[in-house]
């Protein structure tokens, strides 16, 4: 594939021009470019809008027939956030997918500006149910007024679920909550007889989930706090949260977006492997990742009859794992956010928005730029995830789920290479070289030598122009009660060299590991690349990132593997085929 290299500068020209007036997306003529040029970096094998823009995942189950069925917030018009429906995709095996028409769509009093997030609860007639957010635009008060609603299949007895009967749900504001902040109630779980769900709230300007219970899914009672700031320690350094000085209309004192004080939004609560987790994605103006999603897991079930603990500000989720308290981790180093997960016969799975975050992009880009103008597209969700718990450690372990080998088209590379040379020295087409690592996958896993020490490793992918992106884990590996175990370790993708479109960055984060340390054979990254976004599992999952690398070239481009206090590479890699098979799996020309 060869792109035009008068196409990369004249796009240079208008990201310039973007970062250099502030101007909208929308104030911006559209960069004009050629197919080959938006092919290279539409993801092949992941889940993306047909055109416009992309945000969180919603209402994920599996139907009856077995089918898996995700939807998406959505904006079909533009490359930006606004005018936000339900996009819905369809798969049998869950790598192949087809659209099928939006799920949710604006028409109601009380949604007529967005459906936006929600999630999908199972009735006991065996069809779906969803339960969302509703929007309408203040914008004299400047906020959206939020409440909760429902949607229930119109047809039953149409496998591909393309009409829903909506009616508001009666789930009342928690006091001192405020419609400006009160949105994506989470899959409901059934105990003894009753069922339950978390929205996310912000109350007396503590972000958090508030619980709710009902005995048939669709009358429900506000019952308390499950989870918030003060209970889990999320960034409250005195356990209380202080409120801006100047009240904000529709908001009062409280902020979204505070350094102490911010909004929870699409919490999840689940159990797996005997713990029980907790997640919320919150965002904070300053702070480097901008939008992150954060977990704590506990072993100790939720007491939903504790009244006192319900009614306090804490919430009666208690982060303790094995007798140890637990922190808030990150489920992710990259850039990811507003992530959820679903059952899946007896499997948690897990999928999670990627932002964009190519050159002139602020926050989550929601404001678009010119270079989206001309893509005519945002948002990339990520590949499925397996969920499970490391018993070890109390943290979640998280791998794409196997049925991704179905998109397996041809096996580029299966070996062992030795001799590995420092990153810096690694040149280009070491490993593979050619078009087809566009949309594929590497697994690498490691053998040390007999001493240990630090080490280095991982994955060179070179895109042309000069342009290098670094996929790759440090650490330390020490002698503990007589084995060589891994000790210390970080997961990274380094963007510094990634090209003048990307925004030059590094991404990743020290790996939560068990007290007595991982064993070596452990040491291993399985990277799915797939144009314009990289995924990166290391250590059997524990380690994450979903990064966004925009490589532009006439050029093709080439892996190469690097190592330091490492003695071997054993490395298997294949070429992956497209998520989706029609037509509309491309923006139209």
């Amino acid at each position: 594939m060869k792109i035009r290299i008068d196409e990369i500068v004249i796009l240079l020209v208008w990201i310039t021009i973007s970062c250099a007036t502030g101007h909208k997306a929308q104030a911006l003529p559209s960069y004009e470019m050629g197919v080959a040029l938006r092919k290279s970096l539409k993801p092949g094998f992941h889940i993306t809008p047909e055109a416009g823009w992309m945000n969180d995942p919603n209402g994920l189950f599996v139907g009856p027939d077995g089918a898996f069925h995700v939807s998406f917030q959505w904006n079909r018009g533009a490359p930006v956030w606004g005018n936000i429906t339900w996009a819905h995709v369809m798969s049998s095996d869950m790598v192949h997918w087809q659209r099928l028409p939006p799920a949710m769509v604006p028409d109601r009093y009380y949604d007529d500006d967005g459906v936006f997030s929600g999630s999908a609860s199972m009735q006991l007639n065996g069809q779906p149910m969803y339960m969302y957010t509703g929007v309408s635009n203040y914008s004299e008060l400047g906020y959206y007024s939020q409440v909760q609603a429902l949607a229930i299949p119109a047809n039953a007895s149409d496998p591909t679920y393309s009409q829903w009967i909506k009616a508001p749900a009666p789930i009342e504001l928690p006091p001192g909550g405020t419609h400006a902040q009160f949105r994506d109630p989470v899959s409901a779980w059934e105990v003894n007889g009753t069922y339950h769900t978390i929205v996310g709230t912000q109350v007396d300007c503590i972000g958090g989930a508030s619980l709710y219970s009902s005995p048939d899914l669709f009358s429900w009672t506000l019952n308390g706090t499950f989870a918030s700031q003060v209970g889990l320690g999320d960034g409250l350094s005195n356990g209380s949260c202080v409120p801006p000085p100047t009240p904000q209309a529709g908001m009062g004192r409280c902020d979204q977006f505070g350094q102490e004080c911010r909004m929870w939004e699409c919490p999840d609560y689940f159990a797996v492997d005997g713990g029980w987790v907790m997640k919320w994605s919150d965002q904070e103006r300053g702070r480097t990742p901008y939008s992150a999603d954060w977990y704590v897991v506990s072993n100790q079930e939720p007491d939903l009859l504790d009244m006192e603990g319900i009614r306090s500000s804490s919430g009666i989720f208690r982060a303790e794992y094995q007798g140890q308290p637990t922190s808030p981790q990150l489920l992710d180093f990259g850039s990811v956010y507003a992530s959820t997960t679903f059952d899946a016969r007896g499997r948690r799975l897990w999928a999670g928005w990627v932002y964009e975050t190519a050159a002139g992009c602020t926050g989550t880009c929601s404001e678009g730029t010119a270079f989206f103008n001309g893509t005519g597209w945002q948002g990339v969700q990520t590949i499925l995830r397996d969920v499970s718990i490391d018993p070890a450690s109390g943290h979640l372990i998280m791998l794409p789920i196997p049925e991704l080998a179905r998109l397996h088209e041809q096996q580029l590379f299966s070996g062992k290479v030795k001799q590995l040379q420092p990153a810096e020295l690694v040149q280009e087409c070491q490993l593979l070289c050619g078009e087809n690592i566009h949309q594929s996958e590497v697994v690498l896993n490691f053998s040390l030598p007999a001493e240990p020490g630090p080490f280095s490793c991982g994955l060179v992918l070179d895109g042309g122009n000069a342009t290098r992106t670094l996929i790759g884990m440090n650490g330390s590996v020490a002698l503990h009660d007589g084995a060589h175990v891994v000790m210390q370790a970080e997961v990274y993708v380094d963007r510094t060299r990634s090209g003048p479109l990307t925004n030059t960055t590094l991404e990743g984060g020290s790996i939560p590991l068990p007290p007595g340390g991982l064993p070596t054979e452990k040491l291993a990254l399985q990277v799915l690349i797939d144009r314009s976004i990289v995924e990166v599992f290391a250590l059997g999952g524990r380690g994450r990132i979903a990064s966004r690398v925009y490589h532009v070239s006439d050029e093709d481009w080439s892996l190469s593997v690097f190592g330091q206090g490492v003695a071997a590479a054993h490395i298997n890699a294949w070429t992956l085929g497209n998520a989706f098979s029609d037509s509309r799996a491309w923006p139209a020309d």
